[in-house]
């Protein structure tokens, strides 16, 4: 399966339409509906705003392995260990998140 086609499978899995994904994430339907066609890639902070609001597990995305979304726990344990560790912004937290996620899995 191919990125786009995973990028489509969350919506499809959340049940929800482009137009509510993007007011959900706060950018452009247009924008998500090219990432889905395969005519754009999506930029890392597109990546992050799916993990940060649906609990999208970055190495499924990316790779095809994994499960396609991050249990409670282990999207609770992300957060909180980078809570009491640095003083990032919200957004930061976010990218770092998705960033371990791939590198841990990019190895399994």
């Amino acid at each position: 399966m191919l990125l786009q086609q995973r990028l489509k499978q969350i919506r499809s899995e959340k049940s929800i339409t482009v137009e509510q994904l993007a007011l959900l994430i706060g950018i452009p339907g247009r924008t998500i509906a090219s990432y889905e066609r395969g005519e754009h890639v999506p930029s890392a902070s597109y990546l992050a705003l799916l993990n940060e609001h649906l609990q999208v597990n970055l190495n499924y995305l990316l790779s095809g392995k994994g499960s396609l979304f991050l249990s409670n726990n282990e999207a609770l344990r992300y957060e909180q260990l980078i809570r009491d560790e640095y003083n990032l912004s919200e957004r930061d937290i976010q990218l770092v998140k998705a960033m371990i996620d791939f590198l841990r899995n990019k190895e399994a």
